[in-house]
């Protein structure tokens, strides 16, 4: 059975008519089929692997079919291809990032260190970071939470969302550290990738750390309209400041204000106090913050 009759399902392709000229030039598809039935056959995964870091475009080259070919191809290779497909990730070329979700895919843990060490520059490139992620989950090891623990403050906010979730799912008590100081800086990151991760450990972490902060933190209940005014003056401030520090030790109390307004007189207490803010530099932001809590919507 031919490469495209794999590829089809085990459907074969239909077979040219008896007019066809035997010098028809083939199709971008069909070219790239060949490519990579000659290649598959010899063995030669890095040559496969080697399109994904291709720079040449042109229509002669056929990169984009040729990539699309070779994708599936080595997706069913399996191990056998991972040592081409290594070498080819290691030239940091332009399809690293494709590279590094066919590793993942083959599922080898040989692959587990170079692609934690490389993580970050995968997150411009949708979805490859969480694939990587639940990856380096299936081989858990202290080695690979101290890796991604360095990227808890990285500068770059998915990454630091996508290494929270991977600590969470790897769940090692020796990263507590690290996470509660990445927390108590950036909670929003931190926190929607605990949250993401969903384990009892990332769960605990967050219950324990929110009701430290509490305790440091002004209690809404008990709060003033004036000194309401206060925080949230302060966090539209933050927000137009884009002051991040300010922003994450503000933003909490921020949401315990909406939820006791909430409590007290739903979205017209809301809209009260919110009104009484103006047209505040920062208050779009403070509207979408407060989006979710009871009929508000920002």
């Amino acid at each position: 059975m031919s490469l495209w009759q794999r590829l089809l399902g085990g459907r074969a392709r239909p077979t040219p008519s008896r007019s066809t000229p035997a010098t028809r030039a083939l199709s971008p598809s069909d070219e790239a089929a060949n490519w990579a039935e000659r290649l598959r056959s010899a063995g030669e995964w890095e040559e496969l692997a080697a399109i994904f870091n291709s720079t040449d475009y042109s229509d002669a080259a056929n990169k984009w079919k040729r990539r699309d070919v070779a994708r599936l191809v080595l997706g069913k290779a399996g191990r056998q291809c991972q040592d081409g497909v290594l070498r080819q990730f290691s030239m940091n070329g332009v399809g690293q990032h494709e590279l590094a979700e066919i590793l993942a895919s083959v599922g080898d843990q040989a692959s587990v260190e170079p692609l934690v060490r490389c993580f970050p520059k995968f997150g411009p490139y949708g979805g490859c970071q969480s694939i990587v992620l639940h990856f380096l989950a299936r081989f858990p090891s202290l080695e690979t939470a101290r890796g991604m623990e360095q990227y808890l403050t990285d500068e770059y906010s998915p990454t630091r969302v996508h290494a929270a979730q991977c600590l969470g799912l790897l769940g090692y008590p020796e990263s507590l550290p690290a996470l509660v100081k990445a927390l108590d800086k950036d909670s929003s990151s931190i926190r929607s990738g605990l949250q993401a991760a969903g384990t009892d450990f990332a769960k605990a972490l967050i219950t324990k750390w929110e009701e430290k902060r509490r305790a440091t933190q002004p209690t809404a209940s008990l709060m003033s309209d004036s000194e309401m005014l206060k925080v949230l003056r302060s966090l539209c401030d933050a927000y137009s400041q884009n002051d991040r520090s300010q922003v994450e030790s503000l933003e909490i109390t921020a949401t315990e204000i909406g939820q006791e307004l909430n409590r007290r007189g739903g979205k017209n207490e809301m809209l009260r106090l919110f009104k009484m803010l103006d047209a505040r530099p920062g208050l779009r932001t403070l509207e979408m913050h407060w989006d979710g809590i009871g009929d508000w919507m920002g």
